[in-house]
């Protein structure tokens, strides 16, 4: 499996334990709080970010400020909450994030959301109309280009026409 450089911000130092039993195979950072995130964010250089949303006393959607950071930077950010209401899932979603998911089966879940950004980064090396649609139709490849952001995710999408 290719190393991967990940950046996972999170305040609870036993979950923080818990994914670095989870990603022991690559190159992880931690941040504790979203200050610190912010400023890891930015220097870039991370192929995938796992960002909590309540990061300390008082604010539960900081990490929701910085998913558009790690969008701007090209980094593949996965939501982590033990709020998955559906509000707090499409926000996040239209913040930029790439993967969402409810804490408490990291085991299960970290592994999946790798294997669905391989996925999506072996995806984007094709050129998707030139290997699997035939037509030159705007507004359909608009369409699709739309739906394949949404492709590695396990959000269910309906597509009619």
């Amino acid at each position: 499996m290719e190393k991967l450089s990940i950046l996972v911000v999170e305040d609870d130092p036993l979950a923080r334990k818990v994914m670095a039993v989870q990603l022991k195979d690559h190159a992880v950072d931690f941040a504790e709080n979203a200050e610190a995130g912010r400023k890891l964010l930015g220097s870039g250089g991370y192929a995938l970010c796992f960002l909590d949303l309540q990061l300390g006393d008082g604010d539960e959607a900081a990490g929701m400020e910085l998913i558009p950071l790690a969008a701007a930077n090209g980094i593949y950010s996965v939501v982590m909450s033990g709020h998955d209401a559906e509000p707090v899932v499409e926000r996040a979603y239209e913040l930029g994030c790439d993967d969402f998911y409810s804490k408490g089966n990291e085991a299960s879940n970290v592994g999946s959301v790798i294997a669905r950004y391989l996925n999506k980064k072996e995806g984007a090396k094709a050129d998707v109309f030139a290997e699997r649609f035939v037509t030159e139709d705007p507004e359909t490849r608009a369409s699709v280009k739309e739906a394949l952001k949404y492709a590695p995710s396990e959000l269910p999408i309906l597509i009619l026409g």
